[in-house]
């Protein structure tokens, strides 16, 4: 079972590493497009990255492979980090929502061990938001921002006809970190879904072991399980909760902002 979790999580890192690869060179390919239709009108600035060896470069390829090179870092460093924690807070939810159903098998589940696992999973909640919390928030907040202005520039139909390729790619681009957000989203969802459902066993199993009137824990820990239902959630740094419900939200919010913009330009 470990060597199978092992090729699972090394099949996921080898897809995340293709697709940051991808999402990273979108930009700097849309750059070197540009410049190779444009080199011969397109005058040199000082100012610009990469400017000397722009300069010291005389054949125009080696130009756009240095610029291409560039866009490809600064995307990388700009990138890079949010990807990485996408990444890992999926993989974290997945374990975690796998521990889960695990236990709540008839096959595994020892109502003897119960609450022990129970407290070991609500703590593993406990530390994913802890850790993640923050950065989740970061990433969403990067996410929209990238999807408001690709939506507000093909939102007018002008400016998407006058430069299709940068419409193409804008798009391509925005679909991928769409799909990282969804993942994210989708991930916390699912083992919420699943630790509510821990939450209904584990409400049942004081009445198979204990009297509510006598036992004074087990009532105790009955309301402990009812409160964690709705207390114990994922977040984005407390703003807004992870759930399906929020992509509809987010994806009205977006639509709605950009065509008043639109609007008012």
């Amino acid at each position: 079972m470990s060597g199978i979790r092992r090729n699972r999580l090394g099949w996921a890192l080898k897809f995340s590493a293709l697709f940051l690869s991808t999402a990273l060179c979108i930009p700097g390919i849309y750059i070197a497009c540009m410049l190779i239709k444009n080199y011969e009108n397109l005058p040199l600035n000082t100012n610009r990255k990469c400017s000397f060896l722009i300069y010291v470069s005389q054949s125009k390829y080696v130009v756009v492979c240095v610029t291409f090179m560039w866009s490809f870092l600064d995307q990388y460093l700009d990138w890079s980090i949010h990807f990485l924690v996408a990444v890992l807070y999926c993989f974290s939810c997945r374990q975690t929502t796998s521990s889960i159903n695990t236990l709540c098998s008839k096959k595994h589940f020892q109502p003897q061990t119960a609450w022990q696992k129970y407290f070991s999973v609500r703590k593993c909640l406990k530390e994913i938001e802890g850790r993640y919390s923050f950065l989740i928030f970061v990433l969403t907040g990067r996410s929209f921002v990238e999807f408001f202005r690709v939506l507000t520039f093909l939102l007018d139909l002008n400016a998407a006809a006058e430069d299709v390729l940068f419409s193409v790619l804008a798009t391509f681009y925005s679909s991928i970190i769409f799909a990282v957000f969804l993942r994210v989203a989708l991930s916390a969802s699912g083992l919420l879904t699943s630790y509510r459902r821990l939450c209904e066993m584990m409400t049942e199993l004081p009445r198979d072991l204990y009297c509510f009137e006598e036992d004074l824990e087990a009532s105790r820990l009955f309301m402990r399980i009812c409160a964690d239902k709705n207390t114990v959630t994922l977040t984005a740094w407390g703003f807004f909760r992870l759930k399906k419900s929020f992509l509809l939200t987010a994806a009205a919010t977006l639509v709605t902002y950009g065509v008043l913009l639109i609007q008012f330009r």
